[in-house]
């Protein structure tokens, strides 16, 4: 069963926490009388307001998700001092949140951190294997130039 956005009418799937068209968030599915995905929790009543959706509030506050500025950070830190102990997740990681952005299970505000970590995160791995490779290329020469073995 299908959600159907109450923002902007757009056909979303069954699983989706936001619409595919317009990061709306979508209300939970109900199977069987019980809901899933998001449980509704209520805030506290602060200044005469009444309760919200607690996920709802909390995933709909815009900017990116949390694993897209992970992916972002991982990456960077990769590029200047981690080596591939950050970029190597910094890219499993954004490739996670672009397919959760694509499938509507995270919010569109993230998809530009997480391609980014994604795409730096290669980068770097790419860059520091090859200096890897590079400094033991040179390492043999330079063992290899020494007739004596370094005595």
């Amino acid at each position: 069963m299908s959600k159907t956005c109450q923002n902007c009418n757009q056909i979303n799937l069954p699983q989706a926490t936001f619409c595919s068209n317009c990061a709306s968030p979508l209300p939970p599915s109900n199977v069987g009388g019980q809901q899933q995905g998001n449980q509704q929790w209520n805030q506290p009543n602060f200044g005469g307001q009444q309760g919200q959706n607690f996920a709802q509030t909390a995933n709909s506050g815009g900017g990116a998700s949390q694993k897209a500025t992970a992916a972002l950070i991982l990456a960077i830190a990769g590029f200047f001092c981690c080596s591939i102990f950050t970029t190597i997740p910094a890219i499993f990681v954004g490739w996670m949140e672009m397919n959760a952005i694509k499938a509507g299970q995270s919010p569109k505000d993230g998809l530009m951190f997480a391609q980014w970590g994604f795409w730096i995160g290669i980068i770097a791995t790419v860059l520091h294997i090859g200096g890897m490779g590079l400094w033991f290329l040179l390492v043999l020469l330079s063992a290899a130039s020494n007739p004596y073995g370094g005595y």
